[in-house]
């Protein structure tokens, strides 16, 4: 083993400790700290987690080949289901840049050829909006009504493509238990299900390091004709995964590291590794121009003074207040000078003069709490993704809360086990050259958007397949170190986690400060970006429905012009009348009509003042709640109904 191959094992040791101590008791996940009480507890049932998977892979090594495969397929027979039931019960209505996704999709897919000024502005969610409009399309196509369900399902079919590559990879590396801890915690992972969901960029980029690792290890196997469709394979997944997302660009830079290392190796001519990332340049080159072609056909039309450049996104990633974080703050006052010239201008004095005001010390802190953001938050910032469900089961809307409370206290859990393992993959597994493409991957993601681009939770997703595979790894090489200690445990890891569970149930304020309870049911989307109004003229009226899931009090309208205009708002359940109330618009924006079961309401709200009064809304091309507004089918209503 090479001294340069020690050090990178020594360092990845101690980050991933330090970044375990970071978890435990400064991660993002708990905005407002944990007590060290209740961190330490957190570390301890993380170890427990750890000793049991312990005795499963030592139960695992007496199955015979036969009996591991038929636990794979019994795992993966399970995960699949879990998956459908899931894409069938929770239908995402989307919100913020997801939401803009969607209801230009759809346009697009009804042959629209108008795009929301949100891409002129956001170019890099046009190739997003694109593949999805294609995908509405083809569940037309083939006649589904509801073209969410489908995409659901053809979504977590892409991410488990990342499963069977690991699948893989574990083989190739002779870990076959391995393979049995992979499915486990794939099964086990809540945010691989919520991302399922979730109709956006980053699932659809979260696979492809994994996938590409898998291909390249079938190309060392190949030769002719079919290691050259393994080569265009690859080709294509990188360029893929590039033009949806611009930070996977990263990924095609590990793998000219990869193509490089092994040239240099000899297990590759240097000719044909040059030629390869020649191809790979030039591919990415023309599948950019021709999105842009096919943009354009699309009715897209680029406005490079209206585009936020990317040194906006530099500034944005300094900002000390937000943790180097997306804010919608610093974005709309560049989005408000006219021309580009002028955007770079303001954003390259900005970025100068934090710099300065952080000094290097100051710049240190704020890429360690970037680092915070981006990688102590074991769900991945999955609890975040949506507020609004077109379809979600009652017991889960009715127990929202606590739901993902527990959820989010397993996550977490989960999160500081496998990190505990990657651990013992360092110190144990014998390196091979495919672990550096990962390695590069990783270290080039938490770069690109620690130190460069601004950071949000959910970047860091394309890194849970490899944390997952990692993970399994050093459980299969602990076995061996851990058996004549494993071999004495029986019945004490249960006892500390359910001493464990109890302990996490006494500090359960302390979590839910990050989970509010108080929103049974919201439509708020139209606010982010454009804030889209409705008009209430004098002596006209607005009228909807609400579908309510769970008991509930109050309902919070958000009228946003003209807040001093008398209104009437009357709130009705069935036939009875719960709440008339008179007032100017901004006085009356909550109001009370006493504890309520699940059901519909009527609101009702008539202009009878003397200047208009607008109210927020969203115009969607899709439903994004039960009800529309009367007489507006593309025009829904913002609330919050509150307990």
């Amino acid at each position: 083993m090479t001294i340069i191959s020690k050090s990178l094992r020594w360092f990845a040791m101690v980050f991933l400790m330090l970044l375990i101590v970071a978890t435990a008791f400064f991660s993002s996940v708990f905005p407002n700290g944990l007590s060290h009480y209740t961190a330490i507890i957190m570390l301890l049932a993380a170890v427990v987690i750890v000793a049991v998977g312990q005795k499963l892979i030592s139960t695992i090594n007496h199955f015979s080949p036969k009996q591991r495969k038929m636990v794979v397929i019994g795992l993966t027979v399970l995960i699949i289901l879990s998956q459908v039931w899931i894409a069938f019960n929770f239908i995402d209505s989307g919100r913020a840049d997801s939401f803009f996704v969607r209801n230009q999709a759809v346009a697009l897919a009804s042959g629209s050829l108008n795009w929301n000024k949100y891409f002129r502005v956001y170019a890099n969610n046009v190739n997003d909006a694109l593949l999805v409009s294609w995908l509405v399309r083809f569940t037309r196509f083939f006649g589904f009504s509801d073209p969410w369900l489908v995409i659901n399902l053809l979504q977590f079919a892409w991410l488990d493509t990342a499963l069977f590559a690991g699948y893989r990879i574990l083989n190739s590396w002779h870990k076959q238990s391995g393979q049995i801890i992979f499915a486990l915690t794939w099964f086990l992972c809540a945010p691989l299900y919520a991302y399922g969901v979730f109709i956006y960029s980053d699932p659809i980029v979260m696979p492809i390091t994994i996938d590409v690792l898998a291909l390249w290890l079938e190309f060392q196997k190949q030769i002719g004709k079919k290691r050259l469709m393994l080569v265009g394979l690859m080709t294509l997944l990188l360029v893929f995964g590039t033009l949806i997302k611009a930070n996977m660009v990263v990924a095609v830079l590990a793998f000219v590291g990869l193509i490089g290392i092994t040239c240099y190796r000899k297990q590759l001519r240097w000719k044909w590794g040059i030629l390869w990332i020649i191809g790979l340049i030039m591919c990415l080159g023309l599948m950019t121009g021709l999105m842009h072609t096919v943009a354009r056909d699309h009715g897209y039309q680029a406005n490079s003074n209206q585009t936020l450049p990317f040194t906006s996104w530099i500034a944005m990633s300094l900002n000390p207040n937000w943790d180097g974080e997306y804010n919608y703050a610093d974005a709309h006052a560049q989005m408000m000078l006219p021309t580009k010239k002028q955007k770079t201008q303001s954003e390259m004095k900005l970025i100068q003069t934090r710099l300065k005001n952080f000094g290097i010390n100051g710049l240190l802190v704020h890429f360690a709490l970037k680092m915070r953001v981006f990688l102590t938050n074991g769900t991945f910032g999955c609890f975040q993704l949506t507020s609004q469900w077109q379809t979600a089961p009652g017991w889960y809307i009715k127990n929202k809360s606590q739901i993902n409370f527990w959820l989010t206290i397993w996550t977490q859990l989960l999160y500081l086990s496998l990190l505990m393992n990657l651990i013992i993959m360092f110190w144990l597994h014998k390196f091979h050259l495919e672990n550096g493409f990962l390695v590069l991957f990783v270290l080039g993601l938490g770069a690109f958007h620690i130190v460069f681009w601004e950071v949000e939770t959910r970047y860091a997703l394309p890194l849970l397949p490899i944390i997952l595979l990692w993970s399994s790894v050093g459980q299969s090489e602990l076995v061996t170190l851990c058996y004549p200690v494993l071999s004495k445990v029986k019945g004490w890891h249960l006892i500390i986690i359910g001493l464990t569970l109890a302990m996490l149930s006494s500090q359960r304020i302390e979590f839910r400060t990050v989970l509010p309870s108080h929103i049974v049911t919201e439509q708020n989307d139209g606010k982010y970006f454009s804030n889209v109004k409705i008009k209430v003229q004098p002596q006209q009226t607005l009228t909807t429905r609400i579908v309510v899931p769970g008991e509930n009090s109050k309902l919070q309208l958000t009228p946003t012009k003209n807040t001093k205009t008398m209104v009437r708002i009357r709130i009705k359940k069935g036939r009875k009348i719960l709440k008339t109330t008179l007032g100017n618009a901004w006085k009356r924006h909550i109001i009370h009509y006493g504890k309520q079961a699940a059901g519909i309401l009527t609101v009702t709200i008539k202009n009878v003042g003397k200047t208009p009064v607008l109210y927020g809304d969203a115009k969607a091309n899709y439903p994004v709640a039960s009800y529309h507004i009367q007489g507006h089918n593309n025009l829904y209503l913002r609330y919050f109904v509150l307990k």
